[in-house]
């Protein structure tokens, strides 16, 4: 199983005998033409006053072990997820440091670390083509809660004052504008799609999404879909096992939710046709479009790093 590919790559699995069904979308900042927020320039203008600073560069190795180990304990899982992500490149010395081209902000409080934010290098034919926002992290109850926005605005600042790269990208959301498309299994669009309509009760789908259109700022451009690729004949048991790595012990929970029993008889109504329409009715919600907003306050997705 490919549990996120591009388009591209999806076609390339397709000719190879494998399933691949849209699993969620990408966003990125156009960085030649982005601007940040007023918002976020007040921000800017703000910190020092409060004893903010963001630095390129971290000196104390063990200060940042000791945040990215309080981020940890304050989170629902304790232990960092390996599972379709990546840990923060942490900084290192030797003599391949100056060649690193992570980009790291740390964020300082009266001198005290307070958080810190990373944006991994990703290439097209061998060149630099952006960077991916892929970490977050920052002490337990921020004040003020705007520290996590100080630290992307300087991020933004700081990639585009380099001038070689054309994107930040923000990251793969799951089950979001989800369409059907080639290839794919129908079943499992639809599995996603009530997972979506479903809210935040497993995996807060709408609270990622919409601090990602937030930090867009109306400004950002799609990249590639991503998909879910496995090879046919295998998808339930792949999909179920799946399902377990990604979610762990909520599965179960998930079991008990209106929209999963919405699904699975949307599937059976749709295997077994003569199923009269007054007994289909009431279960009509996963077969509609998915709708649904996130009950978090913009203010809680900036302050909330998922």
């Amino acid at each position: 199983m490919f549990p996120c590919v591009k388009a591209d790559v999806a076609t390339v699995l397709r000719n190879l005998e494998f399933s691949t069904t849209m699993f969620g979308a990408e966003n990125a900042l156009p960085l030649r033409t982005f601007e940040i927020s007023k918002r976020q320039r007040k921000y800017l203008r703000t910190a020092p006053a409060l004893g903010l600073e963001c630095r390129t560069t971290c000196a104390d190795t063990d200060e940042l072990a000791q945040l990215n180990e309080a981020w940890l304990a304050n989170r629902p899982c304790k232990k960092e997820v390996l599972f379709m992500t990546l840990p923060p490149s942490m900084p290192h010395g030797g003599a391949d440091a100056g060649q690193d081209e992570v980009r790291r902000i740390f964020a300082y409080q009266h001198g005290r670390l307070a958080g810190f934010m990373v944006a991994d290098p990703y290439y097209s034919d061998g060149k630099l083509a952006g960077y991916v926002l892929n970490s977050t992290r920052f002490l337990p109850n921020p004040k003020p809660c705007w520290i996590p926005e100080l630290m992307f605005a300087t991020m933004v600042q700081t990639l585009q004052s380099e001038g070689r790269a054309d994107f930040l990208a923000l990251g793969f959301s799951p089950c979001t504008e989800l369409q059907p498309r080639l290839g794919e299994v129908e079943w499992l669009r639809r599995l996603f799609e009530g997972m979506w309509a479903g809210g935040d009760t497993m995996y807060s789908f709408h609270g990622l999404a919409e601090k990602k259109a937030y930090y867009c700022g109306g400004q950002g451009v799609r990249l590639q879909d991503k998909f879910i690729a496995m090879p046919r004949g295998v998808t339930f048991n792949a999909v179920a096992r799946f399902m377990v790595l990604l979610i762990g012990a909520d599965v179960l929970k998930a079991c008990t939710g209106k929209w999963f029993w919405s699904w699975v008889w949307s599937n059976v109504a749709e295997a077994v046709p003569s199923i009269p329409q007054v007994i289909r009715e009431p279960f009509r919600c996963c077969t509609a479009p998915c709708g649904g907003s996130s009950e978090m306050t913009v203010e809680e997705i900036v302050a909330e790093q998922l």
